[in-house]
């Protein structure tokens, strides 16, 4: 589940209900769907139509070039052949900008998330990446014996964030400081999940060198510290294949962002990578790293976008860790007659640090066509197959999705 964004610096938007100094942004989004593969597993597959209701909305203030957003949402899964899989999702958090002066700028980001992982699936990305709704572009590691579960794997998550910047924005040069906090807790199954039990924090300086307006050179450091909350606990030794370690990440890195016009935006950053284990006899561990995110506009009703990072993230049940490359290539057109397309495409490829947990991949293809009934709602469809092939002892899966949705929403992308 993703962070709703402030919508008070964007103007009014169709949907947009005013309540005296405030604005209350709707979200409802209805989807009936069929997965040929609900379990990610080829030796186990079970198929199912799912129902889907996705509600909530955001409470926005601006007061000048402060902004103050508060949000919730809800997500209902209905799985009709496999009832022990429904859930409901919640997440609720605020978001906030505060301009103290023309030199000193902060953002500032906290939610609680209440959530669950399929059955059978193991989101290897980490908590920054985990979402719950089926068909999103996210690759699974299969989880052998999904009989012993008698139900979604439930989470909850707390996050905090905090971005700060010293300078004036026409100013040659800016300070950065950003400070990202998680923590993720697992629910039931202690005996599989608790050992995956952990706190993150990471604290990113840097020096940001304006070339011209909206465009940076950028130095940054990011420091990530990794602790597994019940690490050593040898009562849960037996956890899928490894126990827990803590470990620090640091990631040096050069890049450039830049917005310079209609046509273009982006940002690019590559560097090297150091992780180091707290208490483990496990060697440390370097390498080349680097993230790419692009949208280019060649005409006004059409976007590209790619986005691409290599980079190593906390993992759950296959060791401490795992390097994860992705590789995702994004096309939206807007014909005449307000419909709208959507291609996207996406490789991942993960590493598993503990020797002898080899290396998986995975291919996952979305088509989506939507149409523009009103400015604030859509009805559409859209495809999706995912592939996936494990050189472990996880099962290689495939699954298709097929989902017809109602959408209301005032500002597309927003939640």
């Amino acid at each position: 589940m993703q962070t709703a964004t402030v919508y008070a610096d964007k103007g009014m938007s169709p949907g947009m209900l005013p309540l005296g100094p405030f604005d209350f942004i709707p979200l409802l989004n209805i989807s009936e769907s069929h997965s040929d593969n609900i379990f990610y597993n080829n030796l186990n597959r079970k198929g199912s139509l799912i129902t889907q209701i996705q509600g909530g909305g955001e409470l926005a203030l601006r007061r000048k070039l402060d902004r103050y957003a508060l949000h919730y949402n809800f997500h209902s899964s209905q799985y009709h052949s496999s009832p022990a899989d429904n859930y409901v999702d919640h997440n609720l958090g605020g978001t906030a900008h505060f301009d103290f002066t023309q030199r000193n700028r902060l953002d500032f980001g906290s939610s609680l998330i209440y959530s669950h992982i399929m059955r059978g699936t193991i989101l290897f990305q980490g908590e920054d990446n985990i979402d719950t709704q089926p068909g999103v572009t996210q690759l699974n590691v299969i989880q052998p014996s999904i009989t012993q579960l008698k139900g979604p794997i439930q989470y909850h998550q707390y996050n905090a964030n905090i971005n700060y910047r010293y300078g004036r924005t026409d100013a040659k040069g800016n300070l950065g400081l950003q400070l990202d906090w998680n923590q993720l807790t697992y629910d039931n199954h202690p005996e599989r999940n608790s050992q995956s039990d952990r706190t993150q924090l990471q604290i990113t300086p840097g020096f940001y060198w304006r070339l011209r307006p909206k465009t940076y050179l950028t130095t940054q450091i990011q420091n990530t510290f990794v602790n597994y909350l019940n690490n050593g606990n040898s009562q849960l030794q037996d956890n899928l294949s490894s126990s827990s370690q803590d470990y620090n990440l640091r990631r040096y890195l050069l890049g450039a962002t830049w917005d310079q016009s209609a046509q273009t935006k982006g940002s690019l950053r590559a560097g090297y990578f150091q992780q180091e284990f707290n208490r483990s006899a496990q060697p440390s561990n370097g390498g080349l790293t680097w993230d790419a995110h692009v949208q280019w506009l060649p005409l006004p009703y059409s976007t590209l976008g790619l986005n691409v990072s290599n980079d190593i993230r906390p993992g759950i049940g296959n060791g401490s860790s795992a390097q994860v490359k992705i590789y995702n290539a994004i096309w939206q057109h807007n014909w005449p007659n307000r419909v709208t397309t959507e291609l996207n495409g996406s490789y991942q490829e993960v590493q598993y640090q503990n020797a002898g947990q080899g290396v998986s991949n995975g291919i996952i293809f979305k088509f989506d066509v939507k149409y523009q009934m009103r400015s604030w709602l859509d009805v559409g469809a859209n495809y999706l197959r995912s592939d996936y092939q494990s050189d472990t002892n996880f099962s290689d899966s495939t699954q298709n999705i097929f989902m017809l949705y109602i959408k209301a929403l005032p500002d597309e992308g927003s939640y």
